[in-house]
């Protein structure tokens, strides 16, 4: 499905969107987000942290929202908050389930992702590195959705926003095999899948693509419309924020439900 990014104004950040979403623009406030705004990272000459809350406030204003934003602090697990919780420490997915509460977490190469329930009206924005993968975060954040409104993996919309690809994510033997018992499978199969390639140069460094890892497990659990962007954050210098390229700024992605 094609997604393209998309300018609020010429001093806004570039926003990336998933015509999957498109049909709930009334009940719902989804994006991501690039350059040239960082809305986290460390606190450095080039990424000051009052640039980074002047950022988040002056985003919040354009989206017209009224309550703050809730960003967790993230670390690269699998744990699933919920929107609306006092307690955001060590949480890596928000689930929303209360209307007008706004939620961003931040990126800069891991994969976002934006789930959404129109039949319950529930949403997710999940923080998928490349451990909360091997843990299957994006099942875990389906499960919160079922224990919590019985929801229905295939009513999940989810968007898979932009991330560092298959082109330029090189890990180890370790990280791919861990990648691989996420779906049950050896790397022989996810390499016939394309999930894993192999360059000659780098024999025991796979290059693996996690945007496609993260489909392959929401569908396994039932999740029948997926949309995956296709933007890298390596790739794309001059409108995405990438921590391999050794970058301090954040992209973001983030959602509020709409009052019906």
């Amino acid at each position: 499905m094609a997604s393209t990014p998309l300018s609020m104004q010429d001093s806004l950040p570039l926003l990336y969107q998933s015509a999957l979403l498109e049909p709930y623009a009334e009940r719902l406030i989804h994006g991501f987000t690039g350059k040239p705004w960082s809305f986290g990272g460390p606190d450095t000459p080039v990424n000051p942290r009052q640039g980074v809350l002047d950022h988040r406030e002056r985003f919040h204003k354009a989206l017209g929202l009224t309550q703050p934003w809730q960003i967790p602090e993230q670390v690269h697990g699998h744990r699933v908050g919920r929107a609306g919780d006092t307690a955001l420490c060590q949480t890596d997915a928000m689930a929303l389930f209360t209307p007008d509460i706004p939620v961003m977490l931040l990126f800069a190469d891991c994969v976002p992702i934006l789930l959404y329930d129109p039949v319950t009206h529930s949403g997710a924005v999940i923080h998928a590195g490349w451990r909360g993968t091997a843990q299957n975060i994006v099942q875990e954040a389906i499960l919160t959705f079922q224990n919590a409104k019985g929801v229905k993996p295939q009513d999940i919309r989810a968007v898979i926003g932009p991330a560092i690809s298959l082109c330029c994510f090189q890990v180890s033997l370790t990280v791919a095999q861990q990648l691989g018992a996420s779906l049950d499978q050896e790397l022989e199969a996810l390499t016939q899948k394309g999930l894993i390639v192999w360059d000659e140069a780098f024999p025991e460094n796979p290059r693996v693509n996690l945007k496609a890892i993260n489909a392959a497990q929401l569908e396994a659990f039932g999740v029948k419309h997926c949309d995956v962007l296709p933007q890298c954050t390596y790739c794309e210098a001059e409108q995405l924020f990438s921590f391999r390229r050794g970058e301090d700024g954040r992209n973001s992605a983030y959602m509020m439900l709409k009052s019906k």
